[in-house]
């Protein structure tokens, strides 16, 4: 929302962004709450609103039969838990994130060729050009003859990413040293996958490669990506929010409960939200929700609109990840720089996609 609010804004438009959730501190000041909470759900160290809810994994209950329960602000009861978190706050899941930016493969596209999923109707020429101006926006740190070669990215001649790539941690150099060069056995796979510990793209500030590209406070390896950068050195919407023109207003603490719609056209008006224990209507002759995928539907459901196919809140899709923890025969100094710099990339590609994701 607040990439939306920028671009309106800075055309003339008169931009009123309502958000559930509280004004988020400085970077500072949550990595201060971070430490004297002990730690905690990454949600700990920010403000919350009681009249809009954060879902949090802490939330979750193992049944004895088997399944989950949660009776946070998603209600859950079945056999596969939904464990990710959101924060409803200035600047919602994106203080939370880890910063890590990669592009989709042109494979990704095309799944259905590869013997598993569907093929999307567009393809990645077709983002591309604005993959490069989502790079630029967030100051995304990669070396693109890196992502070109080891990833196979198609990025057009000459492009450089605004920032120069992130160094890799010292752990990661360790394991490059150990790996790369090296094969793998992939049972699906029908050759050996070559082992190279690859940079991942970072919206964290580096190195401007040109002038236009700007500067900030560069990473100082903190560490601490998720909950919080302490340097402000990672993207997040208040940086974007910074440099809202002055016809941009923000409103805090105003829970949307419904979008108004035209009953003959079916086309958005406006909303209804709630601040201050009172209802308030707000016009528009343009409405964006932009509360990602649960907070949207829910609105929408809410607002008994566009559901005509009867799958508006069906179909969830998580972003799944399994952690695997190995030892090094020797120390060598982990959690010094972003959680994660780099990664194998070998196997992402290929007819195996037909067996796995």
């Amino acid at each position: 929302m607040s990439l939306v609010a920028h671009r309106l804004g800075a055309q003339g438009w008169r931009v009123l962004v309502l958000e559930a959730g509280r004004t988020a501190p400085t970077a500072a000041e949550t990595a201060t709450a971070h430490r004297a909470a002990g730690g905690g759900p990454p949600t700990a160290p920010y403000p919350h609103n009681p009249d809009a809810p954060s879902p949090d994994v802490t939330d979750l209950t193992g049944r004895p039969e088997g399944g989950f329960t949660a009776t946070g602000h998603l209600w859950q009861h079945g056999p596969l838990p939904y464990a990710s978190g959101h924060l409803r706050a200035n600047g919602g899941t994106g203080l939370l994130w880890t910063g890590l930016t990669p592009r989709m493969h042109p494979e990704d596209f095309r799944a259905g060729d590869l013997g598993h999923g569907r093929n999307w109707p567009i393809g990645y020429h077709d983002l591309e050009p604005y993959y490069r101006e989502a790079e630029r926006e967030l100051g995304v740190a990669a070396d693109a003859e890196e992502q070109r070669s080891a990833v196979g990215l198609p990025l057009p001649d000459g492009y450089a990413f605004p920032m120069r790539a992130i160094p890799a941690s010292h752990l990661d150099r360790q394991l490059a040293d150990a790996l790369d060069g090296r094969t793998a056995r992939d049972p699906a796979m029908a050759d050996p996958a070559r082992l190279a510990v690859t940079g991942t793209p970072h919206a964290r500030n580096g190195l401007p490669t040109r002038p236009e590209s700007g500067s900030g406070p560069l990473c100082a390896g903190s560490a601490s990506c998720v909950p919080v950068c302490p340097t402000g050195a990672k993207y997040t919407p208040l940086r974007t929010q910074a440099r809202w023109a002055p016809g941009v207003e923000l409103r805090t603490e105003a829970v949307v409960s419904r979008v108004l719609a035209d009953p003959a056209t079916g086309r958005a008006t406006g909303v209804e939200y709630l601040a201050g224990g009172a209802v308030h209507r707000a016009e528009a002759d343009l409405v964006v929700l932009a509360a990602h995928a649960i907070e949207n539907a829910r609105l929408l459901l809410l607002s008994d609109l566009a559901n005509r196919s009867d799958q508006v809140g069906r179909n969830l899709m998580d972003h799944p990840a399994l952690l695997t923890w190995g030892l090094m025969p020797r120390p060598v100094g982990p959690y010094r720089g972003p959680g994660s710099t780099g990664g194998l990339e070998a196997f992402r590609f290929g007819p195996a996609r037909r067996n796995r994701a």
